[in-house]
């Protein structure tokens, strides 16, 4: 549950929300400094979307000459939000109807969930052109482990920058802003070692308990599969026997398994390879 992503004194924390509901409401200063720092300029009348609004820190703060839309789940946040002249949607960001089918950016600071997390990446995909973005403080720990990563970087380009958690009074947990890229061809900046990671503890387990303790690496995990295979292999059935069991963008894993090969193994005339003596 959210409450135990948190570790603070009393339910409502510093700014008079509740944090067991994932309230952080954004400092009006940081929102100002995240719009000014992250969201490109765009042309007059361009649609931003603030997810989950609250009562209106980033809609406060974006450019008047945009179409600027709010979605607020909670009654109480909407209306007040309205008071202080925006226009927001009572509902849930990843059901809703929106009065538009497209928008330039999604900026905002969700709940802290994953779930929710996901589901407002997916809306957002489906109301971007390729080049749209989403910026969005988040939680670091959404981070560190590379299959969310992985998963996310198969429709996203993706980059971060670390913000200090003291931002929201009395928040524990480091934060980042994220910014998520609609593209044809995914990259990612900032973020590192997060394809390999996931690719190898998707491998057999023999080969993956290799790489994590093995002293000599790749080329205990070649030699292995070689042996594994009758001590003499072609390269294809190489990769076959150590390969991910599920397909992975980067094919670093065949890259090194080459290298490991030419350095340290021999070939036999028909291209087949075996440990030398």
């Amino acid at each position: 549950m959210v409450r135990d992503l948190f570790e603070t004194e009393s339910a409502k924390n510093q700014q008079g929300f509740d944090s067991r509901l994932g309230q952080w409401m954004t400092p009006s200063w940081a929102a100002e400094a995240i719009v000014d720092h992250a969201l490109p300029v765009f042309q007059d009348n361009a649609v931003i979307i603030e997810p989950s609004c609250g009562i209106g820190r980033f809609l406060d703060v974006l450019p008047q000459k945009y179409h600027n839309i709010g979605v607020e789940c909670d009654e109480n946040l909407a209306r007040i939000a309205r008071s202080r002249g925006h226009n927001v949607i009572t509902g849930d960001y990843r059901t809703v109807e929106l009065p538009v089918s497209k928008a330039d950016a999604i900026i905002g600071n969700p709940p802290f969930d994953l779930d929710v997390f996901d589901g407002f990446l997916s809306r957002s995909h489906s109301l971007l052109d390729d080049g749209g973005q989403v910026v969005m403080i988040l939680p670091a720990y959404f981070f560190q482990t590379a299959a969310n990563v992985v998963r996310w970087n198969e429709s996203w380009s993706m980059s971060q920058e670390m913000l200090p958690r003291n931002v929201f009074q009395g928040l524990s947990k480091p934060l980042m802003l994220a910014r998520f890229t609609r593209d044809k061809k995914v990259h990612l900046a900032g973020l590192i070692l997060y394809h390999e990671a996931a690719a190898i503890s998707d491998m057999p387990k023999i080969y993956e308990k290799a790489l994590q303790e093995g002293h000599s690496g790749w080329a205990a995990v070649v030699n292995k599969a070689i042996e594994n295979l009758g001590g003499v292999a072609p390269l294809h059935s190489i990769y076959a026997e150590i390969s991910p069991k599920r397909p992975t963008r980067t094919k670093f894993w065949k890259e090194k398994i080459r290298q490991t090969l030419q350095r340290q193994f021999a070939k036999t005339d028909d291209g087949s390879w075996y440990k030398a003596a």
